[in-house]
């Protein structure tokens, strides 16, 4: 029996999936469409990333159009079990980044041109149109994750990979009844140590 909000999430073998890793981004993804040398490609890349991640230290989410929204979330303290003893123990409060169907609360989100705006300020020798191709390539190249063939893992960064949510129930919007919502493909977000560690700094 399903129970109401209950769902069973499947991680897919990364050996099944195609890595992107910067070094492959710049080099299938925005080598072929921004018409700019190899390291002057990693510099937009690394622009995008470190404009993300300085976004989500000032706790704006960043809206990613067809992914979702990286958001920070406070988690409280709360009582878990070490996994290799399983002896009790507290877990410290902390933030965390998650990627959310949609934004949280009144915080301030990032839009596409926001980014866009935002890393021209970093790449201000670059042209603004090839700055918009990266920024778009790079967000589709997120949202692709979702069909279930390749994982992104960006180092000091962190990784999308897609999920299978199982079957579950859910209520019609409409008319409040409960539905059965089949299985579908979804997308997990990690975040890195150095990203955590960022979010946390001001704690």
């Amino acid at each position: 029996m399903i129970k109401n909000k209950e769902v069973n999430t499947k991680h897919i073998d990364k050996a099944s999936l195609t890595s992107w890793t910067k070094e492959s981004i710049v080099n299938e993804v925005f080598a072929p469409v921004l018409n700019l040398t190899a390291e002057q490609s990693m510099n937009v890349l690394e622009s995008i990333v470190a404009c993300i991640k300085g976004s989500l230290v000032m706790e704006h989410s960043v809206l990613i159009p067809r992914a979702g929204t990286l958001v920070v979330s406070h988690k409280s303290e709360r009582p878990g079990r070490n996994p290799k003893t399983g002896e009790p123990h507290k877990i410290s409060s902390r933030n965390v980044v998650t990627l959310a169907k949609k934004g949280r609360g009144k915080t301030c989100r990032i839009n596409r041109s926001d980014m866009f705006a935002l890393v021209y300020l970093e790449q201000p020798n670059v042209d603004q149109k090839q700055i918009d191709l990266a920024v778009r390539a790079f967000y589709q190249l997120i949202a692709d994750v979702k069909q279930g063939e390749h994982r992104i893992e960006i180092r000091d960064f962190g990784s999308f990979t897609p999920v299978i949510s199982g079957e579950r129930m859910g209520r019609n919007p409409k008319t409040g009844e409960k539905v059965i919502v089949s299985e579908r493909m979804g997308m997990h977000f990690q975040h890195s140590r150095q990203l955590r560690s960022m979010v946390n700094q001001y704690m």
